[in-house]
């Protein structure tokens, strides 16, 4: 019989034959949220490697399935379905998937046009760093919005205005960590990369409005 000891240098062994990349990713993400700034992002460029982004969008997806599932589940519960019931009738939820696949794709397309947006600024960074850096706090961020999304999804109004108030302030803080984004791989001013960030957002807030209606 093992023990609880013995179970924690398995996980350790396992863990430690992930490559150092992907040991680092969590803490630099964790790292870049909590603590943002131009030069905690520079510390993450030299991580970057396009298995290690393939590895972030995956575990956006996945994830995001698993707790669009989760909710939906205890939802199908509290209306006394059975699991078997709650998961065929959630295959059909068009919506669902749809949020899940759009979501990473939709951050992916803006990650796309805010690189040559900074190009044109006269930016000199490079698109797989750049696509790197923004997925480091966009994957847990973008699942924070997904959880969020799911737990307040209905309610009273003040539940509805305070769900989007938390969203409108999560997207406000992806955009400061871009400009930071811009400034660390690109090398702008912080005018410049400002400047940049403003017209993604004006480009996008159609989209976004748009997005929204569709998954809510």
């Amino acid at each position: 019989m093992h023990s609880s000891n013995d179970d924690l240098d398995i996980y350790v062994k396992d863990v430690a034959l992930l490559p150092l990349t992907l040991r680092r990713l969590p803490l630099q993400s964790f790292k870049i949220v909590m603590k943002p700034g131009v030069q905690t992002i520079r510390e993450a460029i030299d991580q970057a490697n396009w298995s290690t982004i393939w590895v972030q969008l995956t575990v956006l997806v996945l994830t995001a399935s698993v707790v669009e599932y989760l909710f939906y589940l205890v939802s199908a519960l509290l209306q006394h379905l059975s699991v078997f019931e709650s998961f065929w009738s959630f295959q059909k939820q068009t919506s669902v998937a749809l949020n899940v696949l759009m979501m990473p794709l939709f951050a992916l397309v803006s990650i796309v046009v805010l690189h040559w947006m900074a190009r044109l600024l006269r930016g000199q960074g490079a698109f797989l760093v750049m696509l790197y850096t923004n997925l480091l706090f966009q994957v847990p961020l973008l699942l924070l919005t997904i959880i969020i999304s799911s737990i307040l999804l209905k309610g009273e109004t003040w539940l509805i205005i305070a769900r989007n108030t938390v969203l409108f302030a999560i997207q406000l803080y992806i955009a400061v960590l871009q400009v930071f984004t811009l400034r660390a791989v690109h090398g702008l001013s912080p005018r410049r990369a400002v400047t940049g960030v403003l017209l993604l957002i004006v480009l996008f807030l159609p989209l976004a409005l748009l997005f929204g209606v569709i998954i809510l």
